[in-house]
């Protein structure tokens, strides 16, 4: 239970499979982070100014999350 909270995304509370990280080292799904900064145009954790350019895709995170996927549905 505890490695699906990593898969979680602080705005929607749904699972993330795109996910991004900020130049602050917080990860978000993309759809959602750039729908928040379009509103808000800062991290919603952190306050801090936040531009779309800055999102960087969490390639670790991503991969992660697809390994999962495979052992919770392969059987």
């Amino acid at each position: 239970m505890e490695e699906i909270v990593s898969f979680i995304d602080p705005i929607s509370y749904e699972l993330m499979e795109d996910a991004v990280i900020t130049p602050y080292g917080n990860t978000f799904s993309e759809k959602s982070i750039k729908k928040w900064i379009s509103e808000h145009k800062t991290c919603p954790l952190t306050g801090k100014p936040l531009e779309i350019s800055q999102l960087i895709p969490n390639l670790n995170l991503r991969n992660a999350f697809e390994e999962w996927k495979k052992r919770m549905f392969e059987n």
